[in-house]
């Protein structure tokens, strides 16, 4: 889809917000295909494109996600500091998710490192963090990293805890799911009730 919309439109005709978006999302898929060279440049030019624009409300998952790029990249020092940075924007900005994703983020990277006590700290942060908040997917993916961790130390106790936390996210995202399908099929149904009443009417007038 990035590629076929780089294909058919000149994203400098967006608007500065929609370039953000377009730039941002296409810096994550590129980093998640492992593709880092092009992830980079995407970060790097909405960057400059930010200096000269202004911060956008995206600014702290911007730098959220070069801080992915550098881990990725094995510059863990560089990543570290980016991710802190991306910590400190989503604070002045408010904003709950971005600052538990990049703690999250900042977490797995100390965890690589052999900083096993800090990662975990930040973990615990983030989980309590995110329950406030209902940020389920961010307490799931937190949890697991927990779960693992306990479990290859062979501390059953905690890493039972933590799987309970991860399958209690797990739940509550699918009882969402649930309540927002079942919404949408009784709404369904009722369109049908009131379209097969429409029909019976005409019948009936036709009838009289």
């Amino acid at each position: 889809i990035i590629d076929y919309i780089d294909i058919n439109y000149d994203y400098n005709n967006f608007d500065n917000l929609h370039r953000t978006k377009f730039l941002k999302s296409k810096a994550e898929v590129e980093l998640h295909t492992k593709n880092l060279s092009k992830a980079n440049e995407c970060i790097e030019n909405l960057i400059k494109f930010e200096e000269v624009n202004g911060q956008s409300v995206f600014c702290a998952e911007i730098f959220k996600i070069l801080g992915m790029i550098r881990f990725e990249q094995s510059r863990y020092s560089e990543a570290r500091n980016i991710l802190n940075y991306s910590k400190e924007l989503a604070i002045k900005c408010q904003n709950t998710y971005v600052y538990c994703e990049a703690l999250l983020e900042l977490a797995k990277l100390k965890y690589n490192l052999g900083q096993s006590s800090e990662a975990i700290e930040h973990l615990d942060e983030v989980i309590a963090k995110s329950s406030e908040y209902k940020l389920n997917n961010i307490v799931k993916n937190a949890s697991i990293v927990l779960y693992e961790h306990y479990k290859e130390n062979k501390q059953f106790e905690l890493s039972l805890n933590y799987l309970e936390i991860f399958m209690r996210a797990d739940e509550e995202i699918h009882s969402f799911k649930n309540m927002r399908l079942l919404a949408k099929l009784n709404i369904d149904h009722g369109e049908k009730e009131l379209r097969l009443y429409n029909i019976l009417y005409d019948k009936t007038d036709l009838l009289y």
